[in-house]
């Protein structure tokens, strides 16, 4: 059975270690907030080859995510979202897959960072990260946003080897939802 998002998102394909900032614009679109990918981007730590001296690897590179920099961003903006970080490493393969499943019923974005190499088959870029959007699952695929700059567009992935490159890295999946706006009345 097909679980699709009920979001009809535009692709806005990024350059190098744009992709979390192509990825947000995306998604804040949908509710009107026009930004540039850079202006974005401007707003989380971003390393960038020639800001490194020694000791340099790919992993270093790109936008770096911390704890609660992106609803920080939202925060900033009045942009009406929450971002939740799921830590891959909490999840067992079955229950990543729930995840996915649950967040897509429950009309949340949902973004996952991996290893760019492990996903693919390239060990030279096993230490470069990357995201996608996730747009539906059918069984053990799922179809998903690609910012780029490779693979720009809508593509499929298998659920087992997203899960895997999601471990190589470290990463996780960061669930985004609509904030809960309102309140109590008081009686």
């Amino acid at each position: 059975m097909k679980i699709e998002s009920k979001y009809s998102y535009s692709i806005f394909p990024a350059d190098d270690f744009n992709c979390v900032a192509s990825l947000l614009k995306s998604i804040i679109s949908i509710y009107g907030y026009n930004m540039a990918i850079e202006e974005i981007a401007s707003n989380f730590i971003k390393i960038l080859p020639m800001n490194i001296e020694n000791n340099f690897n790919d992993n270093m590179l790109g936008i770096h995510i911390y704890e609660n920099s992106i609803n920080n961003f939202f925060n900033k903006y009045s942009i009406p979202l929450e971002e939740r970080w799921i830590p891959i490493n909490t999840l067992e393969e079955w229950e990543f897959k729930t995840e996915i499943v649950n967040g897509l019923k429950n009309n949340e974005h949902i973004i996952c960072g991996f290893s760019y190499g492990i996903y693919y088959n390239d060990k030279t870029k096993n230490d470069i990260g990357h995201v996608v959007l996730i747009k539906s699952i059918v069984e053990e695929k799922v179809s998903v946003i690609d910012p780029g700059p490779e693979k720009v567009g809508m593509n499929d992935m298998e659920m087992y080897r997203l899960y895997k490159a999601i471990h190589h890295k470290k990463d996780g999946i960061w669930k985004i939802k609509e904030k809960n706006l309102t309140k109590a009345s008081t009686l």
